[in-house]
């Protein structure tokens, strides 16, 4: 895909990975610790390995997102071990929500999540109850700069609503 006009900020989502998990990993030793030093040390050896490894998928699920925008589409697609790749018209276009967390907006970073009919509310499950509720969620693009999230979604927005402005009707 060629037109990625909002890069995602790996970096800083790798970064607050790090931090994150020395933070976890200095704090869970220090509990155990209390208790054994033998355990603490151990713990502290499979909690590194943990967070290594959930940096790692972070980083590899992070490189495969990428997203386009064309004339007509939205095109999203990404995944490490399965891939997925999934194209919205412009016209079926009804939500772009701007989700930051709160470490989000420490890093000055926001996600942008692009709904249409089908992929926002809720729904009836597959047995068809209707008191089990399951949430739909269209693209989801994490961690791009908090003005680059507003931009895109500015974007979009303007070029659903004047290019496919809906007719009454039709």
């Amino acid at each position: 895909m060629t037109n990625n006009p909002y890069p995602i900020q790996i970096k800083k989502r790798i970064l607050f990975k790090i931090v994150s998990g020395f933070v976890w990993i200095v704090a869970i030793s220090l509990i155990v610790a209390i208790f054994s030093l033998t355990i603490a040390v151990y713990t502290a050896i499979i909690l590194s390995v943990l967070v290594i490894l959930g940096m790692l998928r972070s980083l590899l699920y992070l490189n495969s997102i990428e997203y386009s925008l064309d004339n007509k589409n939205f095109t999203f697609c990404g995944g490490v071990i399965s891939r997925f790749e999934k194209v919205l018209p412009y016209s079926k276009i009804q939500h772009v929500i701007i989700y930051e967390s709160f470490w989000q907006r420490v890093l000055g970073l926001a996600s942008v999540s692009i709904e249409t009919a089908r992929e926002s509310g809720f729904a009836p499950n597959a047995y068809g109850q209707q008191n089990t509720v399951q949430i739909r969620t269209g693209p989801f693009i994490p961690d791009l700069n908090t003005e680059e999230a507003e931009k895109l979604k500015n974007y979009i927005i303007s070029i659903s609503n004047t290019k496919y402005k809906q007719v009454a009707g039709v």
